[in-house]
């Protein structure tokens, strides 16, 4: 007998509310300052690259010949811990009928109708929502970080959701990863530069609104420096110096074009104050998505694909275009400037 294709989805919310956007053919999604969404579908076959040509930029994977495997694709928009370098974006794996398999039996060993009511919580922790559908049969659960005894109940469940989504993040498929790079003069430590860095680690490519943009709240892309006048590893600086970016041409596009390993980069000049121990931070917010006419050859005749490119039904968006990056990535680099030599 053949089972029923199934799905199931695991929603990850934290922070502040931004409103709601349609992640896909109609569908809703809450966008909250840290968003988070898994989604596996064990009806829609894995997706690897091949190798991209010469005359073929924005084509990042296709379809493989696998028939019984299934996809798993994790939508990320912000590092849990504020990690410096840290990876946000779509990110995808394959699951083989095995782990489909394993997936579909945790959800059928757990008694749903018998969970315990939620206990503890925390108005901190990250709200989850887990929705699994087959058939017939619909399931959905809504909790909070802190209610361990749910987690506990779910644990089998729960474990295997952990796994497969380290899994996706293994499999960057449209993402950006900020960086940031200290150039100083041999000759004369206090003149810099910071080398900052936006680039797409994905296989597939990405749109990005123009990162000296601003919007409503200020630049998308910010560059501070300070002095770090308490040596802990957990103390910053108390004090920020903005950096300015190079100005925007009047004729620039609004939304930029990265294809697989492609980056945006500034060289930002910087004097320090005196000698001491300083940090630099970069920071990139856009929750809003790009919009607008696009850089690169395929001008303004490239489609976007949409926020969760699986959809509930039917086929697939992954590889029809470039993902529109949200979200907030940071870098940080701690550095020292010494006294010139004499």
């Amino acid at each position: 007998m053949t089972n029923s294709p199934f799905q199931l989805d695991l929603w990850s919310l934290g922070g502040a509310p931004l409103g709601c956007i349609e992640a896909c053919e109609g569908e809703q999604q809450r966008l909250h300052e840290w968003t988070t969404h898994l989604r596996i579908r064990s009806d829609v076959v894995g997706f690897v690259s091949p190798p991209v040509s010469d005359d073929d930029e924005y084509t990042g994977f296709v379809p493989p010949a696998f028939e019984e495997d299934g996809i798993a694709v994790l939508v990320h928009l912000r590092d849990q811990q504020d990690l410096g370098g840290a990876t946000i974006g779509l990110h995808h794996a394959r699951l083989e009928l095995a782990e489909l398999e394993l997936l579909r039996s945790a959800v059928s060993s757990i008694e749903w109708a018998k969970l315990p009511r939620p206990t503890g919580g925390d108005f901190h922790a990250q709200h989850f929502t887990l929705r699994y559908g087959c058939g017939s049969t619909l399931i959905e659960r809504a909790f909070n970080g802190g209610n361990g005894n749910i987690i506990e109940a779910i644990a089998p469940l729960w474990r295997l959701l952990g796994k497969t989504a380290a899994r996706c993040m293994r499999g960057p498929t449209g993402t950006l990863t900020a960086g940031v790079e200290l150039v100083a003069d041999e000759q004369d430590p206090a003149n810099c530069r910071f080398r900052v860095t936006l680039r797409n680690q994905g296989i597939g490519p990405i749109a990005i609104t123009d990162p000296r943009m601003s919007d409503e709240k200020g630049p998308r892309l910010v560059v501070q420096v300070g002095e770090r006048t308490v040596d802990r590893d957990l103390l910053g600086p108390f004090e920020w110096t903005d950096l300015a970016l190079p100005a925007v041409p009047a004729d620039a596009p609004r939304t930029c074009v990265l294809i697989t390993r492609q980056r945006i980069q500034y060289e930002l000049p910087w004097r320090a104050p005196k000698p001491g121990n300083y940090e630099v931070r970069a920071r990139w917010t856009d929750y809003g998505g790009p919009a607008g006419n696009f850089s690169g050859p395929a001008g303004p005749r490239l489609n976007l694909i949409p926020f969760m490119p699986v959809p509930r039904k039917g086929r697939a968006f992954l590889g029809a275009g470039p993902y529109p990056i949200r979200g907030t990535c940071m870098a940080r680099r701690r550095f020292t400037i010494v006294e010139p030599r004499r």
